[in-house]
């Protein structure tokens, strides 16, 4: 008898953890409903304190919207902000390594992520920290708080940078030097070409991943499952929705604009060798007028925007997750780095500075890090 009514409690408690659990799912959908377009902040809420007593892990903190608190910062432009940040600090050591005639920028993150979609990461880790040991419900986010949250990216973000030097064979073969009668005494050696060489920047961006980030702050058990609940594929979204937008991308069919305000003629094809040094062609090279306006592939933040003694003024733009494109041999960049742009904008205007033998724009794509044949994504 008594095994019978130790099952029927198990039963019991079981549906009712099924059902509380049920409850706070609802609720997180409820509060995610109050998310709207405009003046969007974050608030954390605890909820479901009964459920949690039953459950043994907290439902979680929740992410809301804070109507009429005149200190409350919305999200989207605190992330705007620090990618901002993000991009003038690439720009910086680019611009420090003008010798450079060709810049690689990786990423190594979890699951092929990038600084961009790394957002929710980086909300949900603030998230459970600034709960800890505070008594309200409700953290607004304030200047104070702001900071946190961009402290908390560049804490999970590390930007490092290195320069090969490679040695590369001449243009042509000089041909050899005869010797006259003054200068046999010293030998009939001919002159050996001088070697040379390109140098290359190597950018590479990593992230901490959020359970790294829990060992940092010492997260407990259920601090940790929090963490997880915000990072579930229920939660996630909403975290990228406060940031702005959708936090993963890639290229997806139709998503680039082309370039130029007017389909001109292809120069030279990608993987073609170079007028320069005879190597593979890194991108394709569109013949236009010099002054023609550049416009942005896609939306993203400008990384790059400046001198470069190969490509000339450039502007490299990313849109943080995974696709970057580079616009050079500019006569005049528009933009400055760390700006956000949008398709169709504006970035430029064609020139023939650089390594360049006629005005034109070199366009690159790279998806991952790795360069593609640009005309591809135009079905060209």
């Amino acid at each position: 008898m008594r095994t019978r009514l130790q099952s029927a409690a198990g039963y019991t408690l079981g549906r009712l953890t099924v059902a509380l659990a049920k409850a706070a799912r609802a609720a997180v959908r409820s509060i995610a409903a109050l998310i709207g377009a405009g003046g969007i902040v974050l608030l954390l809420v605890m909820v479901a304190g009964a459920a949690a007593a039953m459950i043994g892990s907290p439902m979680g903190i929740l992410f809301a919207d804070a109507t009429g608190d005149p200190n409350a910062i919305p999200i989207a432009s605190i992330v705007q902000e620090t990618n901002a940040a993000f991009g003038q600090a690439i720009n910086d050591i680019v611009t420090a390594h003008p010798e450079c005639d060709e810049v690689d920028i990786q990423y190594h993150y979890e699951a092929g992520r990038t600084w961009q979609s790394y957002w929710p990461e980086v909300l949900a880790v603030f998230a459970v920290q600034a709960n800890l040991g505070d008594d309200g419900n409700v953290i607004v986010i304030d200047a104070h708080n702001a900071q946190k949250i961009r402290d908390t990216f560049w804490m999970m973000h590390e930007i490092t940078a290195e320069v090969e030097t490679v040695e590369v064979g001449p243009d042509e073969e000089e041909a050899p030097v005869e010797s006259s009668e003054a200068d046999e005494s010293v030998g009939n050696e001919e002159t050996a070409p001088e070697p040379q060489y390109r140098h290359i920047l190597h950018i590479s961006v990593s992230g901490k991943t959020a359970d790294e980030m829990a060992v940092a702050y010492a997260f407990t058990a259920d601090q940790r499952d929090i963490l997880h609940q915000l990072l579930s594929a229920e939660m996630r979204p909403m975290l990228a929705a406060l940031c702005g937008g959708a936090m993963d991308g890639g290229i997806a069919a139709g998503a680039l604009q082309w370039p130029l305000p007017g389909i001109y003629n292809i120069t030279c094809q990608f993987g073609e060798p170079d007028a320069i040094r005879g190597l593979p062609h890194k991108g394709v090279d569109i013949a236009a007028p010099e002054g023609t306006p550049i416009l942005a592939a896609h939306d993203g933040t400008v990384l790059i925007s400046g001198w470069n003694d190969s490509y000339g003024n450039q502007v490299l733009l990313d849109n943080g997750t995974g696709l970057s494109t580079r616009y050079a041999h500019m006569i005049e960049t528009a933009v400055g780095a760390g700006e956000a742009v949008t398709a169709g904008q504006i970035i430029g205007y064609v020139g023939s500075t650089g390594d360049s033998t006629g005005n034109h724009l070199h366009f690159e794509i790279m998806v991952n890090g790795v360069r593609g044949n640009p005309l591809l994504s135009f079905g060209i």
